[in-house]
């Protein structure tokens, strides 16, 4: 008894740094290594109690009953964990799914906008056509040139929508830049996807939207006056589909975070994900992520292999 508890003593100091992490495990899934815990703890003091019976048959049954108790519980801490892994897995996908379809119907919406605002443009430019007619046949040059100079006053500003070939990156990058406008950063594409490929949507929207989301987050934080600048590039050649994001950023962050763990301090919601997401679907896809820093910016790069479709 002294050995065992002094084990157990043991066994604590040993992982005792490691049981903080059962706090990010799920109730539900706290609940079931609890159960699981009990269980093979009270069978195997009832085995143990077996063994120590000076009864032959009965130490070989409990000793046979010991390592069939061993390999069930463990086959079923492997099924546990790969349905886990199955469940997050099937949620990361629908989290994915629904970025797109809130990433659609924003460039939809900003589409349907923006023919609004054509129509509207429409409608002012023949306003200003029967102006300047009436002026002309009054011989009003006068009031006609004021009316001309005051036109040409007003500034023209054009917005230019991605058509990428894909309207999963069209629908991403239409969105973001937007929000760049809003914080008065600095965004450039250049996005050539026609070929069709065998690479799933899902995977497409979650590596570009965390990759252009860092880029943006990153241009947020510069607190001196420096242009905020986010380039984005896409292409592909031969049967790799390549994404590059560029973005301007106060010093060279792999100098001391050279695997670019999250530096948030907000712990109320999980950080890093981004990051993690883009290396594995990269892996996932026969893929790569490369971080470099040239010229002061920051360049991320992710390439992913793909078929071609026989369209």
């Amino acid at each position: 008894m002294l050995f065992d508890k002094l084990s157990d003593v043991i066994i604590y100091l040993l992982v005792r740094k490691q049981l903080a992490r059962l706090n990010s495990l799920s109730k539900k899934l706290q609940y079931i290594l609890c159960s699981f815990s009990v269980a093979a703890y009270v069978v195997m003091q009832l085995l143990y109690n077996t063994i120590i019976t000076p009864d032959l048959v009965t130490m070989q049954i409990a000793v046979i009953s010991s390592w069939f108790f061993i390999l069930c519980f463990i086959t079923a801490i492997l099924v546990l964990f790969s349905a886990l892994t199955k469940s997050e897995h099937d949620k990361q996908t629908q989290k994915m799914l629904q970025t797109e379809n809130v990433l659609m119907a924003k460039n939809y919406q900003a589409i349907h906008a923006d023919k609004i605002e054509s129509a509207k443009r429409q409608h002012d430019f023949n306003h200003h056509l029967r102006m300047i007619q009436h002026l002309a046949e009054n011989q009003n040059y006068i009031e006609l040139s004021k009316y001309i100079n005051s036109l040409l006053a007003v500034p023209f500003r054009e917005i230019a929508l991605c058509h990428s070939g894909n309207d999963i990156i069209d629908a991403i990058i239409n969105c973001k830049a937007a929000e760049a406008e809003q914080d008065g950063i600095t965004f450039e594409f250049a996005a050539d996807f026609h070929l069709p490929t065998s690479l799933d949507p899902v995977d497409i929207c979650g590596i570009l939207s965390n990759q252009i989301d860092n880029a943006l987050e990153a241009c947020r934080a510069i607190c001196t006056d420096t242009e905020k600048k986010v380039i984005v590039t896409i292409k592909q050649k031969e049967n790799f589909a390549f994404f590059t994001v560029k973005n301007t950023v106060s010093e060279n962050p792999l100098l001391d975070n050279p695997d670019l763990h999250s530096t948030k301090t907000d712990n109320k919601t999980p950080h890093g994900l981004g990051i993690k997401n883009i290396r594995e679907t990269a892996e996932k896809n026969s893929g790569s992520l490369l971080y470099e820093f040239e010229d002061g910016l920051f360049i991320s790069t992710v390439s992913l292999c793909f078929q071609l479709l026989d369209t």
